[in-house]
């Protein structure tokens, strides 16, 4: 019994001695997904349950100047990223953005790609502060089933670009895209600490509109990269990027239906009885 489960301990790092990135993997949870797991398994345990409990007899806390600070970190952060996709690989056109695989060498930009692209997965690990900042405001709703899985679901693919692939037409286009959406979405929610009024008007459904078109434009890209002839992005990175973004485009859908035009749509026929 023993010896079968070191065996199979064995082969499955022999997987990953295999298939992670050498470039990356002496950074931070990159040398293996045991303690990533663990991240995830805690986040879920706490936001779903150990943090629900403890704050059920408790007042909300006045997180007021946390989140202005967290939300300006994370405007620069993603901000950081959006200028270096752009000055070192799209105005240089350094890479092909129909589809271009993960060039895995040292040079400098290969090299700088990789750690950006992990500097990216660490953004994502940080967004998960905002569903443990919802739970200790008891702003139970905001904390739904779409907002935890959509920031599991990009953390998770954040973790398989940096530490598998990091780099590739497809991990970077989709980076671009969603720090250039957060640093706006995170530039509103400082600006609503500033002033509340800002929470209700339409700049609020604006961003979740944004976050829908991002799915879908990162899932034609993934199709057209999967039957491109000469594509050489790993084929089976789509096959889990694609179904995963048209499921982000159906929850997103019946996310941005339900808030924003049903309402209008009761409002009418109460307004018409």
């Amino acid at each position: 019994m023993a010896t079968s489960f070191m065996d199979m301990y064995k082969s499955y790092r022999e997987f990953w001695d295999e298939n992670l990135d050498p470039r990356n993997r002496h950074l931070l949870l990159m040398d293996g997904p045991e303690y990533f797991i663990m991240v995830l398994a805690a986040y879920m345990y706490f936001v779903s349950i150990l943090g629900p409990k403890l704050m059920k007899d408790r007042p909300p806390f006045d997180l007021k100047w946390f989140m202005y600070g967290y939300n300006t970190v994370q405007v620069v952060l993603n901000l950081y990223i959006v200028y270096e996709a752009f000055t070192e690989i799209w105005i240089p056109g350094t890479i092909n953005v129909i589809c271009e695989g993960v060039t895995m060498s040292y040079d400098r930009l290969p090299l700088k790609t990789a750690w950006v692209v992990h500097l990216y997965f660490l953004i994502k690990l940080l967004d998960l502060s905002d569903t443990l900042i919802m739970v200790l405001r008891k702003k139970d709703r905001q904390a739904s089933f779409l907002h935890k899985y959509h920031h599991m679901s990009v953390l998770v693919a954040a973790w398989i670009g940096a530490a598998v692939m990091p780099g590739g037409s497809n991990i970077l286009l989709f980076g671009t895209i969603n720090c250039s959406i957060h640093a706006v979405m995170y530039s509103y929610y400082t600006a609503t600490i500033i002033n509340p009024d800002l929470r209700y008007c339409k700049y609020k459904r604006h961003l979740t509109e944004v976050q829908l078109i991002q799915f879908v434009v990162a899932g034609v890209h993934a199709v057209i990269g999967y039957f491109h002839p000469t594509c050489t992005f790993p084929k089976w990175a789509f096959l889990v990027f694609i179904p995963q973004d048209i499921f982000m485009v159906c929850m997103f859908s019946d996310f941005y239906i339900k808030t924003y035009l049903k309402p209008r749509n009761k409002a009418k026929k109460v307004s018409a009885e």
